[in-house]
């Protein structure tokens, strides 16, 4: 084995080069998460989270199209009754002799 330092031959049991004084042990570092990886589960979490927010918006924007739905159903009705409603008021006051002033005269 040689010193990286100067380049001179030590025994492989010796911690310090004899020539330069520099450490000679070999530190063993273990595999590290990569940043490949960690890109990876990063990208990852993100395109789940967006999933969910995506299934989110679909599930508002159903109940959105549900309220509506139901906000136009009673509008029209609500338009029916009062139509139905001043018919037949209008009816009763011409029946009765009284004047309609006050009400479209298209019935």
């Amino acid at each position: 084995m040689f010193c990286n330092s100067c380049g001179t031959e030590v025994s492989e049991f010796a911690r310090v080069c004899p020539n330069c004084g520099e450490p000679t042990v070999k530190v063993e570092t273990r595999a590290v998460l990569g940043t490949k990886w960690a890109d990876f589960l990063g990208y990852f979490y993100f395109w789940i989270g967006c999933l969910f927010g995506l299934i989110g918006i679909a599930r508002l924007v159903q109940k959105a199209h549900l309220i509506v739905g139901c906000l136009y159903y009673a509008v029209t009705n609500i338009k029916l009754i009062s139509d139905n409603l001043v018919r037949v008021v209008s009816e009763i006051c011409t029946k009765l002799g009284a004047v309609t002033f006050f009400f479209p005269s298209k019935f």
